[in-house]
């Protein structure tokens, strides 16, 4: 065993300087240009860490943060009979002047902060303006009480908009990169199918304007980025696409803004399915505005298979866009640690082991690798950066070994993710049930959510018990092809 040990060896050390030099089947090498970021409205970040932030963020590729909002309101329950919110919580990113209807919390300026930090770090942000979860409660039957509402939102947000302009803008101007628009709308049954008479595109249309105008008053050299959800039981994406073109057409939008769509289909979702909606916006956005692609899949977990699946998804809809973006990534659990491999390799055009450069690792990639290293004559490697796990730019034993404990892992993952006959779990049906289900977790549990609609905002969902390694706690969608929202 010790001389087939020493020959295995002897040939990994051979073979390591002649690498073979080939190009990814991936092109192109995928960017994302910018993502999300939220950490908690109550945990005041200094300038360190926003500088870590950026830092880390620049070093997986990206050239701008987007803050979705500097101002948030969110009420707890609302009474339908009075049509008034009640219970709201209120937190500031920035000590604000600008008078609200509620009393605001305000850690310190974050704002001032970040922008400092993109200053050092030679990057951007984009910043939303108001985050108001009341409009979700007046839309539909009651259109009346979101016009009231909208009219509120869009003097608040344009106030909110030229404050932050004159406190920041003089000093700090270069590092906004724009205005992100936090309203985000969607396809409104009620609005796709026309029964609403034209109110929805009225009042939304009128907000947008509210806002564009502050900017016009403050940076007209700034755009502002549309973003809106929409689901797929609402309406066609020709319906959809219908009442973007007239939104559109109501709206002073201008050239130098964006429209983003998401992609909203997550991992699971069919790659034309995602294609077919985000061509009907790009056909109804036509040249009104730069247009780009978000792919909403993000980075829910640590797994080769979620980079194989987001890889799909990218390759499927980056050519619908001039530039792509990517749902949050949590930098703030990560603060001082190295980017996470997985999202690097991916960012990189690599799908880690996939050395005969199919698109997908398996053990097909293991079994090649293994022949490579023992000198097997006629074995090439399609693509060899994709077995360099050492990140060394040498390919021996030790690359195998680490190539055989990823394969592993993908397997475990793949299996715990497998919809069996076998798998049971628990099933939760409404918001209550998810929090009893999070909060009275143990390790090995696997949590199913029902398709249908969830406010989770009210809270943070909390686990008394943490997985293991070997029996982890999941929570997934009952019905993959309909996911909760």
């Amino acid at each position: 065993m010790k001389k087939i040990i020493s020959l295995i060896l002897s040939v990994c050390i051979c073979v390591a300087a002649n690498i073979p030099r080939s190009t990814s089947a991936f092109e192109p090498i995928p960017h994302f240009t910018s993502t999300f970021i939220q950490p908690y409205y109550n945990d005041i970040l200094d300038t360190e860490r926003w500088e870590q932030t950026f830092s880390h963020a620049k070093k997986l590729g990206f050239d701008t943060l987007i803050i979705p909002s500097v101002l948030y309101i969110h009420h707890q329950s609302v009474n339908t009979f009075w049509d008034k919110p009640i219970n709201p919580v209120c937190y500031s990113w920035f000590p604000m002047e600008t008078p609200v209807a509620y009393d605001v919390r305000c850690s310190g300026d974050s704002i001032k902060f970040a922008l400092e930090a993109a200053k050092s770090t030679d990057m951007k942000v984009w910043l939303g303006t108001v985050s108001d979860n009341s409009w979700l409660y007046s839309t539909g039957e009651y259109a009346s009480s979101y016009e009231i509402w909208s009219d509120k939102n869009s003097k608040l947000s344009s106030s909110v908009i030229s404050e932050i302009w004159s406190r920041y803008g003089e000093e700090y101007g270069d590092q906004i990169a724009g205005w992100y628009y936090s309203n985000n709308f969607n396809n409104f049954e009620n609005a796709c199918n026309g029964t609403d008479g034209g109110e929805s595109v009225r009042i939304i249309s009128n907000n947008i304007n509210a806002n564009i105008s502050a900017i016009e008053e403050n940076c007209p050299d700034k755009p502002i980025m549309l973003n809106p959800y929409y689901y797929y039981d609402n309406s066609t994406p020709e319906q959809f696409g219908t009442f973007l073109t007239e939104l559109i057409a109501d709206s002073e939008l201008r050239p130098i803004d964006i429209y983003t769509a998401k992609d909203m289909s997550g991992l699971a979702g069919d790659v034309t399915v995602k294609r077919n909606w985000i061509e009907a916006q790009k056909a109804a956005v036509g040249d009104k505005m730069h247009f780009w692609v978000e792919n909403v899949s993000g980075i829910f977990g640590d797994s080769i298979t979620d980079m194989e699946k987001l890889h799909e998804s990218y390759n499927a809809t980056y050519n619908l866009g001039e530039a792509s973006i990517i749902s949050y990534i949590d930098f703030f659990s990560n603060i001082g640690i190295e980017a996470d491999d997985y999202f690097s390799d991916f960012m990189s055009g690599i799908i880690r082991g996939d050395v005969n450069d199919d698109g997908e690792f398996n053990v097909a990639d293991l079994l090649l690798f293994q022949k490579w290293l023992l000198g097997v004559p006629d074995t090439e490697l399609a693509n060899w950066k994709a077995a360099d796990f050492c990140k060394d730019e040498r390919l021996d034993s030790f690359d195998l070994c680490l190539m055989k404990k990823r394969l592993v892992e993908k397997e475990k993952i793949e299996a715990m993710y497998d919809d069996s006959e076998e798998e049971q779990g628990i099933i939760v049906h409404n918001t209550e049930e998810i929090y009893n289900a999070v909060e009275n977790a143990k390790a090995g549990d696997l949590i199913k959510v029902e398709s249908g609609e969830y406010d989770l905002s009210g809270k943070t969902l909390k686990a008394s018990a943490d997985g293991t390694e070997e029996q982890h706690i999941i929570i997934k969608a009952l019905d993959s092809e309909n996911p909760p929202v």
